[in-house]
């Protein structure tokens, strides 16, 4: 028994470290680009969730219009679009100009987010440009590393979550970040 509320004790503790440093934004608003992570589609609309990345974009926007935002997100087995377009979609709907939206249609994880987004970014921008990332606050810490893994020097910016999805997200955060631990000491 104690052993088991021990184990309950860590998760809740690393799950409240995961969400502090996902609240901490870096952003300071005058990146070139900002990615937003993509995030399944309910069919063809947007769940609550990616919303709130889109609307933390919207919020970006505003305080720098200039920079382009980068919608990252494929389309899965369920999804009757790609992520990306849905977005994009959203975004239009909201009053984004069109001219500074981006799709990245290809990707299927966050690793392929950063990947392929840089990709684009590299072709308009060229090699010299600051970014800023979007995602859900559970999710900022790995994506972070991911993104310093493959060399991308990016702030990040952590959109809240429905309160109902927290315990689901964090534990899947969780198990997520505890795999890759596990993986790299092999």
């Amino acid at each position: 028994m104690i052993v088991l509320i021990i184990f309950i004790l860590i998760i809740i503790s690393i799950g409240a470290a995961l969400a502090l440093y996902g609240r901490k934004d870096n952003a300071v608003y005058t990146e070139d680009a900002v990615i937003v992570l993509g995030k399944g589609l309910d069919g063809d609309k947007v769940p609550p969730n990616l919303a709130k990345r889109l609307d933390k974009a919207i919020e970006y926007h505003k305080k720098n219009p200039r920079a382009l935002i980068v919608v990252s997100g494929g389309k899965g087995d369920e999804e009757k679009l790609s992520e990306a377009q849905a977005m994009a979609d959203y975004l239009l709907q909201k009053g984004v100009p069109e001219n500074i939206i981006i799709k990245e249609d290809k990707s299927t994880t966050t690793y392929e987010n950063f990947v392929f987004s840089t990709d684009i970014l590299n072709e308009k921008l060229g090699n010299d440009y600051s970014v800023a990332f979007i995602s859900n606050s559970f999710h900022i810490y790995r994506a972070e590393r991911l993104a310093k893994e493959l060399g991308i020097n990016a702030a990040h910016l952590g959109a809240g979550i429905e309160w109902h999805t927290v315990p689901a997200n964090y534990l899947r955060e969780i198990s997520v970040l505890f795999g890759l631990i596990v993986l790299k000491k092999k």
